[in-house]
């Protein structure tokens, strides 16, 4: 049936909303039980946005399903250093420019500006955020802050200087976000060593999560 209406795109991407719901509730009315999986998971800034409720509703409600499912599976959920300061840097900036963001807080129902609209956030509001947040993750989410990132640093311009360049031309010269990414690809291929993943997701012991509406361009290796 579903194959059948891959054709009508809006009929199709409203299914597929209420269907990936639908495996998520169900995923949680489950009883999972203890679990021996060793599998990480490295959060994105796009994700924590959504973990934190400054993203959509719906992404809010997926980011934080994720979570839950993955703490009661016993997946270990962690976070760069980089990806902390990347992620207060923008919530800073978007609280910089909240005063003249009128419209934009109605046009894009994933920004920051119209979580602001939704929630009431001011200002000041934001800027508490920013400081809890590393204080959020870890006690309302058990993320683990990791305590120090810069060996990955410096593999993202050095020894993974094809993913640099790939992110660089991606993100239209933003050397700061393009240098992020390549930190976090550095981080789970070197944690994942030589191990081929043959088809099973938890062969691969760990990923970099992110939470867009957009499609996201990958390298093909």
């Amino acid at each position: 049936f579903i194959n059948s209406i891959k054709g009508n795109l809006k009929l199709f991407n409203q299914l597929r909303r209420i269907y990936l719901g639908s495996i998520i509730s169900a995923y949680l009315s489950v009883d999972i039980g203890k679990t021996n999986s060793d599998l990480e998971l490295l959060l994105d800034t796009n994700f924590i946005l959504g973990l934190i409720d400054l993203n959509s509703v719906e992404s809010h409600h997926t980011c934080t399903k994720i979570v839950d499912i993955s703490r009661k599976l016993g997946f270990k959920l962690s976070v760069l250093p980089y990806t902390i300061e990347e992620t207060e840097l923008l919530i800073e900036r978007k609280s910089n420019q909240l005063e003249g963001s009128f419209f934009q807080g109605y046009l894009d129902p994933e920004s920051i500006f119209s979580a602001c609209v939704r929630r009431k956030l001011t200002k000041t509001k934001l800027l508490q955020i920013v400081t809890n947040l590393e204080k959020t993750l870890n006690k309302e989410f058990g993320v683990f802050i990791i305590g120090n990132d810069t060996k990955y640093r410096n593999l993202a311009k050095y020894q993974y200087s094809d993913v640099l360049k790939f992110y660089n031309e991606l993100r239209g010269g933003k050397g700061w976000s393009a240098h992020h990414d390549t930190t976090a690809i550095a981080y789970v291929r070197e944690k994942r060593g030589r191990i081929k993943l043959n088809g099973n997701i938890l062969n691969g012991k760990c990923w970099f999560v992110t939470n867009t509406p957009y499609d996201i361009r990958t390298l093909n290796r």
